[in-house]
């Protein structure tokens, strides 16, 4: 025995007419509600954006400077190291050696250890 069952097929869609107005109401405000809220998440998103890259402009700018100043101060000590090294290797005398390294503050003289009192020399 065997039963055959006759089923209309319906659409998953509703005609506007078979929905009633307030649950069409409730729907425009909802996609209403979302569009206001994608703009604003568009703006504050854009608005991010904007300070980031400000943010990173002005970072990269100050790491430039820093370099420039680093090299700077690095080609000036450099330089005057290797002026001093030229004026040690040019003294021929103790006395005009003496005299340079006075010059020098950052350049400390090593004093030998102190000899003991007892002894013979």
């Amino acid at each position: 025995m065997s039963t055959t069952t006759n089923t209309k097929t319906t659409s998953a869609r509703s005609t506007p007419a078979d929905v009633p107005q307030h649950l069409r109401d409730v729907a425009e405000t909802g996609a209403k509600h979302s569009l206001e809220a994608f703009d604003k998440v568009g703006a504050a998103t854009t608005e991010v954006t904007e300070a980031v890259t400000n943010c990173c402009s002005t970072a990269l700018k100050g790491i430039q400077e820093y370099n420039s100043k680093l090299a700077e101060f690095t080609q000036t000590n450099t330089k005057s190291n290797f002026e001093f090294i030229q004026s040690l290797a040019a003294a021929s005398r103790l006395r005009s050696s003496s005299k340079f390294q006075r010059s020098m503050p950052s350049i400390s003289l090593r004093r030998w250890p102190s000899r003991p009192r007892n002894s013979p020399n």
